[in-house]
């Protein structure tokens, strides 16, 4: 790897590849041991074509193999000459050179600080637009991960287009890197009005409403928080968008049908459509039978869960007495007592707040005052 030829350093680029990639052996460790990382990283900087392609492959299965391995690789200098490589190697080269990326941001705030620091945001939003989906789905997943870190990175990533990138991954990724463009689209959505408008420009809300019924379990979860995410606060032209959409009857499915992060966050984002003036979508979520498992959740989910419940709940029940009493019926009156014994929380509040509505009804008021 070090002493050879050009043609001899790819072939024992290769071979070490290979050897590292074998299940069950010790080969990594004796390689590592072997002081084989700073050859590799060398080869990303100047070997041939080959060569880098299978350092890099090299390098992303042994990030990938253990913490430690991921600590060494990246203490061996491999994310800069990987960045590079991800943008100027060959079609495979960039395959690894985005995997081994991958690998090293896998919780490790500081690789992810590293790579951002690095200008590693740019190449990674570019890898989403080429033609391999190995590496679209590699980029996908680490730009999931920068997205979390701050508001700089936030804002490189939107600099570099991956707005538009991220919402196309939604329509033609694989699986994984449906799901991972989901996460990284909630993650720019969080508190930035700009960012919401823009994943809505981009056709974002249609893609992840086509998501909640089209993807795996896990895309659902994430395709329903970046719904969220994407309607929250003041963005009521997104909230419009998504019932428009056709967004409110695989939400109120994935109620009872999703997984319990899933139906966590399609409360939060009902909660959401069902706030303010807008009765048209509220009548949509009773109309897809909406409050039943709400009440549901408001019985047996996580404390956000219930809290998020509770919040729909409130907000179906305002100004309306047959949600009113379509609550009642469905059990949600005891629950809701039980609720506001979460003191200083936003469940209680809710929970308060849907009772205090529901008291405006002469027929359950009777009923709360026996509670």
């Amino acid at each position: 790897l070090s002493d050879g030829r050009g043609i001899v350093k790819e072939h024992a680029a290769a071979i070490m590849w290979s050897l590292v990639s074998l299940d069950g052996s010790d080969n990594a460790s004796a390689a590592v041991k072997a002081g084989v990382l700073a050859p590799l990283v060398a080869l990303l900087i100047d070997g041939t074509a080959l060569a880098q392609e299978c350092a890099a492959g090299a390098l992303h299965t042994l990030a990938g193999g253990s913490a430690e391995h991921q600590h060494d690789v990246s203490a061996a200098g491999s994310i800069e000459p990987l960045i590079a490589l991800s943008t100027t190697g060959s079609a495979g080269a960039q395959e690894q050179a985005c995997g081994a990326l991958r690998c090293l941001v896998a919780n490790s705030l500081d690789n992810q600080s590293r790579i951002a620091d690095s200008g590693g945001v740019a190449p990674l939003v570019a890898a989403l637009l080429t033609t391999s989906s190995a590496t679209r789905e590699h980029a996908a997943v680490t730009l999931r991960s920068l997205s979390a870190i701050g508001v700089e990175t936030k804002g490189a990533i939107v600099d570099a287009g991956g707005i538009p990138a991220l919402v196309e991954m939604l329509r033609d990724g694989t699986d994984i890197g449906r799901m991972s463009a989901a996460g990284a689209l909630r993650n720019l959505g969080l508190d930035s009005v700009e960012n919401r408008a823009a994943v809505a420009v981009a056709g974002g809300i249609a893609a992840l409403t086509a998501l909640l019924s089209q993807g795996t379990s896990e895309t659902q979860e994430e395709a329903a928080a970046a719904l969220w995410s994407v309607i929250a606060g003041e963005s009521g032209a997104n909230r419009l968008a998504l019932a428009q959409e056709g967004g409110i009857p695989p939400l109120v499915a994935l109620l009872t049908k999703g997984t319990d992060a899933a139906r966590v966050h399609a409360a939060a984002a009902l909660w959401s459509l069902a706030a303010g003036n807008d009765a048209n979508n509220r009548a949509l979520i009773t109309g897809a039978g909406g409050i039943p498992p709400l009440v549901v959740l408001l019985k047996e989910s996580s404390m956000e869960g219930r809290s998020s419940a509770a919040g729909a709940l409130w907000n179906l029940a305002f100004g309306s007495v047959q949600n009113q009493n379509a609550i009642a019926a469905a059990g949600g009156i005891e629950p809701a007592v039980e609720l506001c014994k979460a003191e200083g929380s936003t469940a209680q509040d809710n929970a308060e707040g849907l009772l205090q509505t529901l008291a405006d009804n002469h027929h359950l008021a009777m009923k709360l005052e026996e509670l």
